[in-house]
């Protein structure tokens, strides 16, 4: 009996794990983000306003408002870990704004699939709801 766990582990550390998308007319490879890179990319995907505790059509229709985060997001995942990544991650996601809402939805959650990142940002979520109910004075 295989052990899933370990082989999908171990397909995120040795990066074999990817996937590669056409946005705009032109491909991507996103593969498996290291921390560093998840970071980079979670700081964009934070300065949204999409609630990840609502359905995928509320999250859907709120990407429009939320593009210029996303592509910026997007961008440091298919950039990766490079010398210069801020400047190559910029015009990526200069590229990135001529796709289309559904090309960038695929893209933005196959990373949450390959990262499990759903679950942490509905955590995120949770925390920051408890943090604006402790913080009202009474």
């Amino acid at each position: 009996m295989d052990n899933k766990a370990a082989i999908l582990v171990a397909k995120l550390v040795s990066g074999k794990r990817f996937k590669t998308f056409v946005i705009g007319g032109k491909a991507y490879t996103m593969r498996s983000p290291t921390i560093k890179i998840m970071c980079r990319a979670i700081s964009e995907f934070a300065m949204t306003d999409i609630d990840f505790e609502k359905g995928f059509t509320e999250q859907f229709l709120s990407i429009p408002r939320n593009m210029e985060h996303i592509t910026k997001g997007l961008a440091y995942l298919f950039v990766g870990d490079k010398e210069d990544y801020e400047a190559k991650a910029y015009d990526v996601a200069s590229m990135l704004e001529n796709g289309s809402i559904e090309e960038l939805s695929a893209a933005l959650y196959a990373f949450f699939e390959m990262t499990s990142m759903q679950e942490v940002f509905q955590v995120a979520a949770s925390a920051k709801k408890y943090a604006e109910v402790a913080a009202r004075t009474k």
